[in-house]
Protein backbone atom coordinates (compact mmCIF):
# COMPACT_ATOMS: atom_id res chain seq x y z
CA UNK A 1 0.00 0.00 0.00
CA UNK A 2 1.14 3.21 -0.66
CA UNK A 3 2.23 5.82 1.90
CA UNK A 4 0.88 8.97 2.47
CA UNK A 5 1.53 12.46 1.14
CA UNK A 6 2.39 14.61 4.18
CA UNK A 7 3.30 17.76 3.64
CA UNK A 8 5.65 19.31 6.57
CA UNK A 9 4.79 22.71 6.50
CA UNK A 10 1.32 22.35 5.85
CA UNK A 11 0.65 25.23 9.08
CA UNK A 12 3.12 27.51 7.40
CA UNK A 13 0.46 27.59 4.38
CA UNK A 14 -2.75 27.67 6.53
CA UNK A 15 -0.91 30.72 8.28
CA UNK A 16 0.12 32.28 4.82
CA UNK A 17 -3.44 31.53 3.59
CA UNK A 18 -4.97 33.23 6.79
CA UNK A 19 -2.64 35.95 6.05
CA UNK A 20 -3.58 36.81 2.61
CA UNK A 21 -7.59 36.55 3.12
CA UNK A 22 -6.91 39.02 5.73
CA UNK A 23 -5.29 41.16 3.64
CA UNK A 24 -7.93 40.55 0.80
CA UNK A 25 -10.91 42.15 3.26
CA UNK A 26 -8.10 45.12 4.45
CA UNK A 27 -7.80 46.14 0.95
CA UNK A 28 -11.61 45.82 0.51
CA UNK A 29 -12.52 47.94 2.99
CA UNK A 30 -10.08 50.06 1.89
CA UNK A 31 -11.61 50.38 -1.70
CA UNK A 32 -15.27 51.06 -0.01
CA UNK A 33 -13.89 53.56 2.05
CA UNK A 34 -12.33 55.27 -1.47
CA UNK A 35 -15.58 54.58 -3.15
CA UNK A 36 -17.54 56.36 -0.30
CA UNK A 37 -14.89 59.49 -0.06
CA UNK A 38 -15.75 59.26 -4.39
CA UNK A 39 -19.66 59.21 -3.59
CA UNK A 40 -19.38 62.09 -1.36
CA UNK A 41 -17.62 64.05 -3.23
CA UNK A 42 -20.24 63.99 -6.09
CA UNK A 43 -22.86 64.22 -3.32
CA UNK A 44 -20.91 67.93 -2.53
CA UNK A 45 -20.75 68.81 -5.97
CA UNK A 46 -24.52 68.23 -6.85
CA UNK A 47 -25.50 69.92 -3.66
CA UNK A 48 -23.46 72.95 -4.38
CA UNK A 49 -24.51 73.07 -7.96
CA UNK A 50 -28.47 72.86 -6.76
CA UNK A 51 -27.71 75.06 -3.44
CA UNK A 52 -27.01 77.83 -6.71
CA UNK A 53 -30.64 76.74 -8.67
CA UNK A 54 -32.20 77.29 -5.45
CA UNK A 55 -31.01 80.82 -4.48
CA UNK A 56 -31.89 81.81 -8.02
CA UNK A 57 -35.61 80.24 -8.03
CA UNK A 58 -36.12 82.15 -4.39
CA UNK A 59 -35.11 85.86 -5.91
CA UNK A 60 -37.52 87.94 -7.28
CA UNK A 61 -37.20 90.07 -10.59
CA UNK A 62 -35.25 92.95 -10.10
CA UNK A 63 -34.52 92.80 -6.50
CA UNK A 64 -31.35 91.97 -4.80
CA UNK A 65 -31.91 90.12 -1.06
CA UNK A 66 -28.31 90.83 -0.47
CA UNK A 67 -28.76 88.81 2.88
CA UNK A 68 -29.72 85.70 0.88
CA UNK A 69 -26.78 86.34 -1.38
CA UNK A 70 -24.16 86.88 1.71
CA UNK A 71 -25.96 83.21 2.99
CA UNK A 72 -25.52 81.63 -0.33
CA UNK A 73 -22.20 82.56 -0.65
CA UNK A 74 -21.05 81.66 2.99
CA UNK A 75 -22.96 78.27 2.52
CA UNK A 76 -20.89 77.45 -0.65
CA UNK A 77 -17.86 78.09 1.13
CA UNK A 78 -18.99 75.76 3.50
CA UNK A 79 -19.47 73.43 0.54
CA UNK A 80 -16.26 74.02 -1.35
CA UNK A 81 -14.73 73.76 2.01
CA UNK A 82 -15.90 70.41 2.55
CA UNK A 83 -15.05 68.89 -1.01
CA UNK A 84 -11.51 70.00 -0.39
CA UNK A 85 -11.21 68.24 2.89
CA UNK A 86 -12.73 65.53 1.51
CA UNK A 87 -10.45 65.48 -1.33
CA UNK A 88 -7.78 65.23 0.86
CA UNK A 89 -8.78 62.44 3.01
CA UNK A 90 -9.69 60.71 -0.30
CA UNK A 91 -6.00 61.29 -1.65
CA UNK A 92 -4.85 59.92 1.99
CA UNK A 93 -7.56 56.46 1.31
CA UNK A 94 -5.93 56.25 -1.81
CA UNK A 95 -2.47 56.06 -0.73
CA UNK A 96 -3.87 53.48 2.09
CA UNK A 97 -5.83 51.57 -0.28
CA UNK A 98 -2.10 51.38 -2.68
CA UNK A 99 -0.30 50.48 0.58
CA UNK A 100 -2.49 48.03 1.32
CA UNK A 101 -2.34 46.24 -2.30
CA UNK A 102 0.84 45.80 -1.50
CA UNK A 103 0.79 43.94 1.53
CA UNK A 104 -1.59 41.63 -0.27
CA UNK A 105 0.61 41.02 -3.05
CA UNK A 106 3.45 40.19 -0.77
CA UNK A 107 1.01 37.82 1.25
CA UNK A 108 0.18 36.19 -1.99
CA UNK A 109 3.88 35.73 -3.12
CA UNK A 110 4.87 33.90 0.01
CA UNK A 111 1.87 31.99 0.12
CA UNK A 112 2.75 31.12 -3.71
CA UNK A 113 6.57 30.15 -2.84
CA UNK A 114 4.23 27.59 -0.32
CA UNK A 115 2.22 26.44 -2.54
CA UNK A 116 5.11 25.30 -4.92
CA UNK A 117 7.37 24.30 -2.75
CA UNK A 118 3.97 21.56 -1.99
CA UNK A 119 3.48 20.72 -5.53
CA UNK A 120 7.47 19.81 -5.91
CA UNK A 121 6.76 17.68 -2.77
CA UNK A 122 3.48 16.10 -3.90
CA UNK A 123 5.23 15.50 -7.60
CA UNK A 124 8.65 13.99 -6.08
CA UNK A 125 6.35 12.07 -3.32
CA UNK A 126 4.49 10.51 -6.73
CA UNK A 127 7.65 9.31 -8.22
CA UNK A 128 8.87 7.60 -4.88
CA UNK A 129 5.80 5.78 -4.90
CA UNK A 130 5.39 4.64 -8.22
CA UNK A 131 8.90 3.88 -8.16
CA UNK A 132 8.43 1.43 -5.14
CA UNK A 133 5.12 0.27 -6.62
CA UNK A 134 7.27 -0.69 -9.75
CA UNK A 135 10.10 -2.38 -7.73
CA UNK A 136 7.31 -4.48 -5.75
CA UNK A 137 5.83 -5.33 -9.11
CA UNK A 138 9.29 -6.82 -10.57
CA UNK A 139 9.89 -8.20 -7.00
CA UNK A 140 6.90 -10.23 -7.93
CA UNK A 141 7.82 -10.71 -11.38
CA UNK A 142 11.13 -11.82 -10.60
CA UNK A 143 9.98 -14.29 -8.21
CA UNK A 144 7.53 -16.07 -10.48
CA UNK A 145 10.01 -16.24 -13.11
CA UNK A 146 12.49 -18.01 -10.63
CA UNK A 147 9.48 -20.61 -9.38
CA UNK A 148 8.28 -20.87 -13.34
CA UNK A 149 11.93 -21.82 -14.06
CA UNK A 150 12.68 -24.12 -10.79
CA UNK A 151 9.34 -26.22 -12.12
CA UNK A 152 10.96 -26.32 -15.47
CA UNK A 153 14.15 -27.68 -14.20
CA UNK A 154 12.83 -29.77 -11.78
CA UNK A 155 14.56 -28.18 -9.32
CA UNK A 156 12.66 -27.93 -5.98
CA UNK A 157 9.97 -30.62 -7.06
CA UNK A 158 9.42 -34.01 -5.51
CA UNK A 159 9.61 -36.97 -7.41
Amino acid sequence: MARRFEFRLEAVRTVRRQTRDTQRRVVGEAARAVAGARERIARLNRYLDGAADEVRALQQPGRLDMGALKGHQLHCNSLNRAIEHTTADLAAKREELTRRQAELDEAAKRLKVIEKLRDKQWARHRVEVAREEQQRTDEAALEMFRRRKAVETGIGTTP
